[in-house]
């Protein structure tokens, strides 16, 4: 038995290769190339990641003002900045020395709209107003750029002397910058600023007078004058004492109730040039007001205009007549109305 076991083949068991073979990257030792390639791998995979995340940050979506850095584009200015550049423009041609000085107080802001034109980077900018003479609305376009300055009006080829830091705020009334409220409850202030040789100077009074008789104690008529370069050209002729008179003698006859029969007759009397001191006398007596009260108040008048051209200076008014209402607003003496309405709805 022993001799066959021994004359038996032996059987070897092969262990099985192994399905790769890793071996050192450097013959000391350290990485093997398993770790780095697993190390490329992951390099690689790291950089897809990146260039997929600068990729995916540039969308293809329908972007109306282009893509600018890898994100839409977005207009530099809105619909509410068009607005007020094209108010601010309407308050300009007040300066205008043609009837297109009247835009500002005939036009309105209420009714403007803006849209913004892609192809042309313009904004167009609707700014009707109402016809002076025949009281009919008339269209009005303004053509911005995309900075907001005036590039044409497809209304008239004038355009305003400059862009006003004032603004049409309303129907006959321009919101004057930099100055706030008077009143902040009723009644308001309604300044006259005069240089009762202007033209258009009797007419803005008695606008006033009718306002205050429409709005009673909601607002508070005051007559301010200074005396321009109309005013100065009839010093050679008349004397400055006999000139400037008629402004003492209207602004004493404002404090009484007698003014709108005062303001008539010297209506009747006044041809451009001053009224004669005695002519002024006779219409004091006519008009039913105290003599007494009107010498002592024309005597002693100086003071009184002379604040009242630091009103004018502070409001930087050259050209009369003008009117101020409530501080604020300007306006002119066909728009009276409109513009103490407007600043009423405030108070």
């Amino acid at each position: 038995m022993e001799e066959k076991k021994k004359n038996q083949p032996k059987v070897v068991i092969k262990k099985a290769a192994p399905a790769f073979i890793v071996k050192p990257a450097t013959r000391g030792g350290g990485l093997d190339y398993l770790h780095i390639t697993l190390i490329l791998l992951v390099l690689i995979l790291i950089g897809i990641a990146l260039a997929l995340s600068r990729f995916t940050s540039v969308k293809l979506v329908n972007c109306e003002y282009g893509i600018v850095n890898g994100t839409c584009a977005s207009q530099s200015y809105n619909t509410s900045a068009a607005l007020m550049s094209a108010k601010r423009i309407i308050a300009g041609y007040a300066a205008s020395n043609t009837s297109l000085s009247l835009i500002p107080y005939y036009t309105i802001p209420s009714e403007y709209n803006a849209i913004y034109i892609q192809s042309s980077k313009t904004w167009f900018v609707y700014t009707p107003y109402i016809d002076p003479y025949t009281n009919q609305t008339v269209s009005m376009l303004l053509v911005l750029n995309r900075n907001l300055s005036l590039n044409e009006s497809l209304s008239q080829t004038i355009p305003p002397p400059y862009t006003s830091n004032d603004y049409a705020v309303a129907n006959g009334t321009v919101k004057l910058a930099g100055h706030v409220a008077s009143a902040t409850s009723k009644p308001i202030p309604v300044n006259l600023v005069i240089d009762p040789y202007s033209k258009g100077s009797v007419p803005a009074i008695k606008a006033l007078i009718n306002a205050s008789k429409r709005y009673g104690n909601a607002i508070t008529p005051e007559y301010d004058f200074i005396f321009t370069a109309t005013a100065q050209s009839k010093y050679p002729s008349f004397g400055k004492v006999e000139t400037q008179a008629l402004a003492a003698y209207i602004f004493c006859a404002s404090n009484q109730t007698g003014f709108q029969n005062f303001m008539n007759y010297t209506a009747v009397a006044f041809t451009g040039n001053p009224v004669p001191i005695s002519s002024l006398n006779t219409i004091i007596n006519q008009s039913d007001i105290n003599y007494t009260y009107m010498r002592e108040c024309v005597l002693n008048s100086a003071k009184p205009l002379y604040y009242q051209s630091l009103f004018a200076q502070f409001y930087n008014i050259t050209e009369t007549p003008e009117f101020i209402v409530n501080g604020e607003y300007e306006t002119i003496s066909t728009r009276l109305n409109a513009s103490i309405e407007y600043a009423l709805s405030g108070v």
